[in-house]
């Protein structure tokens, strides 16, 4: 109930703040937070380059390599088009701060090394 609060406010802290909160629950509990990765993984990929602060389009991409992290390989079976689609816009964007495309490059790094080996 908090999250989807937390990924509309006109605040760009109370979204990263969310994302944050992801990545943290996300770590070690994939089985309680696995039947919800598709309404996550809707908040989450219009933040990586869509949201008009970096510092959330930054912890957008973390919380994607957490993901990957935890859930490799459903979640690039899953949501694979539209995460690299997101991933590689926010590589390709020459408006992101240099932290933001660098995030993005390890960000592939973790989608790729984690899932690939397993599928």
């Amino acid at each position: 109930r908090l999250l989807p609060a937390a990924f509309s406010s006109k605040n760009w802290r109370e979204r990263h703040a969310g994302l944050m909160g992801i990545c943290a629950a996300s770590e070690g509990s994939a089985s309680k937070i696995s039947e919800h990765l598709q309404p996550l993984v809707k908040f989450i990929v219009p933040l990586i380059n869509k949201d008009p602060h970096a510092r959330v389009r930054w912890a957008a991409l973390n919380t994607v390599a957490h993901l990957c992290a935890e859930f490799s390989p459903a979640l690039q079976l899953a949501f694979g088009r539209p995460l690299l689609e997101a991933i590689v816009g926010a590589m390709r964007n020459r408006n992101n701060p240099a932290r933001v495309t660098r995030n993005a490059a390890m960000c592939i790094v973790d989608y790729c090394s984690r899932g690939m080996k397993r599928i």
